[in-house]
């Protein structure tokens, strides 16, 4: 099926694209697809001309786009793929994927991104990529860039969003421009980030459910922007001018689970709102012969809260994953709570109880731990402990 373009009207403020292309799907293929140029919608059979919305600089790689676009109409199914291309859109020039349709930026080979496209905005007013109305949109960034060259927010709203090894970036890093940020807004649809770098922009803000691993904030006002009680997975902050975290509503819990970095300056809006490091921790038993051990008890107490967690090994002589608080803070003033050190005991009838003690969980625990018989002497070893927890 070929695509269609059309513009609202014989002054055409914005045209718009349905229709799902063949095999590229490069923009160019709607070019050729409407060669007459661009119909009017309501005068069927008139048609303006293509360089009032849009200049192919390079055959197959490069576009300029001058009037606000919008893919779908909000019902037609309709996928736009842009791979291996530039798209630039003039100054106040938008762009929407409406409802119904799927605009996909680069591809995937497997769990990763490839050829990427990079799309470069400079919208005088607030952005929405998905509007509120886009329940259904469907937005795929795959090894591509994001430039954002203007002091307004672009809005992901509604609809499923996936980013994949690419970036959000800027212009330029300025914290006087507030609202330069990319925004995860309303939670209907999923939202996932995956190894996504953001810079230069006054924040990434989350408003949203979202999955997020591996997320890179740099240069930026605030590395993470929470007014949506979440958890990101193994995040980096790195020269935040401002916060490396901050909570802004009431009831808000911004969680970084495993963060690369430890979390430094932080702020809280609301006195209900808390930040939380925390760490991941893993612990695999067996005997003194390497044998795995079933129904190992693995409790873990902090000097501070008392009672983590107590487990139990499963037939491989793992644990199940748990999650180790580090440190919160909490009310407007920051209140700064440290949960180490941490004691873990390992017990199991017929061996020797393994106390562990004065650990600092500063980093996620994998641990292979051995019980020793009482017939074995008594000695009580741990080889192969490791990881960021330290003693």
């Amino acid at each position: 099926m070929a695509y269609t373009a059309k513009c609202d009207t014989a002054t055409h403020t914005k045209w718009w694209i349905t229709g799902t292309g063949t095999a590229v799907n490069r923009l160019s293929e709607v070019m050729d697809d409407n060669a007459s140029g661009v119909e009017e919608d309501d005068n069927p059979g008139n048609y303006q001309p293509w360089s009032e919305f849009m200049t192919e600089h390079v055959e197959d790689g490069v576009y300029q786009i001058h009037e606000n676009l919008e893919v779908g109409d909000g019902s037609t199914s309709t996928t736009l793929t842009s791979i291996r291309e530039s798209v630039y859109f003039d100054d106040a020039v938008i762009f929407t994927c409406k409802s119904a349709a799927t605009l996909q930026l680069g591809a995937k080979s497997g769990s990763h991104g490839v050829d990427g496209a990079m799309w470069n905005f400079g919208p005088t007013a607030h952005m929405n990529f998905t509007a509120a109305a886009d329940t259904t949109a469907n937005v795929g960034i795959y090894a591509s860039l994001l430039h954002h060259r203007t002091a307004y927010s672009i809005y992901f709203r509604e609809g499923t969003l996936e980013i994949l090894n690419s970036i959000l970036a800027a212009r330029w890093a300025d914290d006087s421009a507030t609202y330069r940020r990319y925004e995860l807004q309303t939670p209907a649809g999923t939202k996932t980030l995956t190894d996504v770098f953001v810079c230069n922009v006054n924040s990434l803000v989350i408003k949203s459910a979202v999955t997020a691993t591996g997320v890179h904030v740099h240069r930026c006002g605030t590395g993470g922007w929470f007014e949506s009680s979440q958890s990101f997975d193994g995040a980096k902050v790195t020269s935040a001018t401002s916060f490396d975290v901050q909570s802004v509503l009431a009831g808000t819990t911004a969680t970084f689970k495993d963060p690369v970095n430890a979390i430094g300056t932080v702020k809280i809006n609301e006195a209900s709102g808390v930040i939380i490091e925390q760490y991941t921790c893993n612990i695999h038993v067996a005997d003194k012969d390497g044998a795995n051990l079933a129904s190992v008890t693995v409790a873990c107490d902090s000097d501070a809260e008392g009672a983590e967690f107590s487990v139990s090994t499963d037939a491989n002589g793992d644990i199940t994953e748990q999650t180790i608080d580090y440190k919160s803070w909490t009310t407007t003033a920051e209140t700064l709570t440290s949960y180490s050190p941490h004691t873990f005991t390992i017990s199991k009838a017929g061996y020797e109880t393994l106390v562990l003690e004065a650990i600092t969980v500063d980093g996620p625990i994998n641990w292979h731990l051995e019980l020793q018989d009482p017939a074995g002497g008594g000695l009580i070893t741990h080889p192969g402990m490791s990881g960021g927890a330290r003693g």
